[in-house]
């Protein structure tokens, strides 16, 4: 099969839509298909065995239109020379609305996946959400019920999309490496550097990035009432001065941003992976640490009742209520109950692997291209 995937971003950048992508494009050319990637990102050239071609980068002056032949045209020329079996669009940017109607007007068949937070990124820059929010929805509707098929990355998305009007919406299960992130690769000394050389105590992981929303300031009074508790913080932000001064320093420890070998040594040398944040949705890094064999004490909110078996692969806990977290945190002092539960969510992570992930995206390009066909065939 020739495959066709638009997207705004890809590698090198590093984000949870280009990790999918990448780990989607390795499993196809090693299922044997064609893939070529057009981005406006990065280089031409070839990664993992897919051809990459890059427009560039293009501005958008506010004050004049947007010129679209710089982007339109050669696009349309790259898609009608490839000849695609399927065309997959990630995101309806300028990048990806040019290339949804491009493939619409070319007749081939195409799915479209949604990645973009419009309400938190408006609020983010202080914009009007209102007025905003109803035209991106507005342009966001028409141009993907061009699609023969719409992919959303959770259930909770699933719903906002049809919600707005968005027509066959189906879900992409999100992925987790299982082989890169897995419990063999705990480390003693990676493990006494986490702890601050208090290795004996419980060991909690938060891994994100580290801004107001995730409120990791709630830790605070857990930290407080558990003096054999000891928290890593891996990650970058804007909060991390803060955190600083309102974190007990002898219990804490802040690595900055760590990636690869270390963060999967990281990961596995913890006893559990705490979320604190009522503002989430499905959070790859709860099944990245799952898949290291770690049990979750996250928030406890609609969606991470959708992530997290409570009692088995983790808690479901309110960080507000000492007394209710205390309770469940006495549970993974129990060596044989934290062992029981580690195991479990390892077995969880392993349903969600990339590999089942990027077989599913295949199985969704193998039914637009159905669809497609059969609006041939109806003249629809």
């Amino acid at each position: 099969m020739k495959i066709l995937i638009v997207t705004e971003t890809f590698y090198p950048s590093i984000n949870g839509t280009v990790t999918r992508l990448v780990e989607a494009i390795r499993y196809l050319k090693k299922a044997g298909h064609d893939v070529t990637v057009i981005t406006a990102a990065g280089r031409s050239g070839i990664f993992e065995g897919a051809d990459i071609v890059s427009l560039g980068r293009y501005d958008i002056p506010l004050w004049r239109a947007v010129r679209w032949k710089r982007m339109a045209l050669p696009l349309r020329r790259l898609i009608y020379e490839l000849e695609p079996d399927v065309v997959h669009v990630v995101n309806a940017s300028l990048l990806g609305a040019c290339g949804a109607l491009m493939v619409k007007q070319l007749g081939i068949p195409l799915v479209m996946s949604h990645h973009f937070d419009i309400d938190k990124w408006l609020k983010k820059h202080r914009l009007n959400l209102k007025v905003l929010g109803r035209l991106y929805w507005r342009v966001i509707r028409r141009l993907h019920n061009l699609a023969n098929i719409n992919l959303a990355t959770s259930v909770k998305w699933r719903d906002v999309l049809r919600s707005h009007g968005i027509e066959r919406v189906a879900c992409l299960k999100v992925g987790v490496s299982t082989s890169h992130f897995h419990p063999r690769h705990a480390d003693e000394t990676m493990r006494r550097q986490l702890t601050g050389g208090h290795e004996e105590g419980l060991l909690f992981l938060f891994v994100g990035k580290v801004e107001k929303e995730k409120q990791i300031d709630r830790l605070e009074s857990l930290l407080q009432r558990a003096p054999d508790i000891h928290l890593a913080v891996i990650g970058d932000g804007p909060y991390l001065r803060h955190l600083r001064k309102l974190l007990p320093s002898d219990q804490v420890v802040f690595t900055g941003q760590l990636s690869g070998e270390i963060l999967a040594q990281a990961y596995a040398s913890a006893d559990a992976l705490v979320y604190p944040s009522d503002k989430a949705d499905l959070a790859l890094v709860i099944l990245e640490g799952m898949a290291s064999g770690l049990p979750v004490l996250a928030q406890d909110t609609p969606t991470m009742r959708l992530q997290i078996k409570d009692g088995e692969t983790g808690y479901l806990v309110s960080f507000t209520d000492t007394d209710d977290l205390m309770e469940k945190i006495n549970g993974l002092r129990d060596a044989s109950r934290l062992k029981t539960m580690s195991v479990a969510a390892r077995h969880y992570a392993e349903g969600y692997s990339w590999t089942v992930s990027s077989q599913q995206l295949l199985d969704y390009y193998h039914l637009a291209i159905a669809h497609r066909r059969k609006e041939a065939f109806t003249g629809s």
